[in-house]
C-alpha cells in the first residue's frame, strides 16, 4: 500500500514538473518572437 502512495507521489511530481516545463518554453517563444 505504501508503494501505491509512493507512485502517486512521484505522478504528482512529473506533473508539476511538465507544468513548470510548459510556464519555461512559454517564457522562451516570448523571448524568440521578441527578437524577431
Amino acid at each position: 500500500m505504501p508503494q501505491r502512495s509512493y507512485i502517486i507521489g512521484l505522478n504528482m511530481k512529473h506533473l508539476e514538473l511538465e507544468n513548470e516545463a510548459d510556464e519555461i518554453s512559454e517564457e522562451i517563444l516570448k523571448h524568440l518572437t521578441k527578437a524577431e
